[in-house]
């Protein structure tokens, strides 16, 4: 993305900045100008299964990256309100794909203060979704990362019982083992082991 930046005597010199997600460095200039920032009506159009979870996520690792931990904890903080908001809806665990009135561009509508009950499976879905981004994208100990684990450790009764979030410990790199290290340092002994659930695919299971 390319920034102009003016300086003294009206000389303009571009700043290129590479490897960003383009909004979340929007949302940085926002953040800059203002205090917060929000989401361009043209992320949708141009990334229409982008929504605000992923929206912090990104602006967290470009206040992270660019030396910016006012941006971060920001980021941090709203991405973990609207998490803490996701998981405390009433939801079917089974999170179903083909539910029309669900659909990923209500997410953007909602008001996230108090949205309908009814949007509960979809908002989890996404929420769960968007912890791949997390871990895929920070790096060991990040702080994103213990912080979404307090989250899910409040939740993990309900969670254990719903499939994506089974096939995220499963698949997404490093989560299993975090979440494994954050029982054991909260003095649970618990371990995630695999037993078989249909022939030819695995489950993972706390014990």
């Amino acid at each position: 993305m390319l920034i102009p930046i003016v300086q003294p005597g009206n000389d303009i010199r571009v700043l290129r900045l590479r490897d960003d997600f383009p909004y979340a460095i929007l949302a940085m200039l926002d953040f800059i100008s203002t205090g917060t920032y929000t989401a361009h009506q043209s992320m949708r159009t141009r990334f229409p299964t982008t929504n605000m979870l992923d929206l912090h996520i990104h602006a967290y690792l470009v206040g992270s990256r660019y030396g910016m931990p006012q941006l971060a904890q920001h980021a941090l903080t709203q991405y973990l309100a609207l998490g803490k908001m996701c998981l405390a809806m009433p939801f079917d665990p089974s999170l179903p794909s083909d539910d029309n009135s669900n659909s990923e561009e209500d997410l953007m509508q909602l008001d996230p203060l108090l949205p309908p009950p009814h949007a509960g499976t979809a908002i989890v879905k996404a929420f769960l979704e968007s912890i791949a981004l997390v871990w895929t994208r920070t790096v060991d100990r990040d702080e994103m990362r213990k912080e979404v684990l307090e989250v899910l450790k409040h939740h993990l009764v309900k969670l254990v019982k719903v499939p994506l979030f089974d096939l995220l410990m499963r698949e997404v790199p490093g989560l299993t083992r975090d979440m494994e290290e954050s029982l054991m340092d909260d003095g649970m002994e618990m371990r995630t082991y695999w037993v078989p659930v249909v022939e030819g695919e695995n489950s993972v299971r706390f014990g």
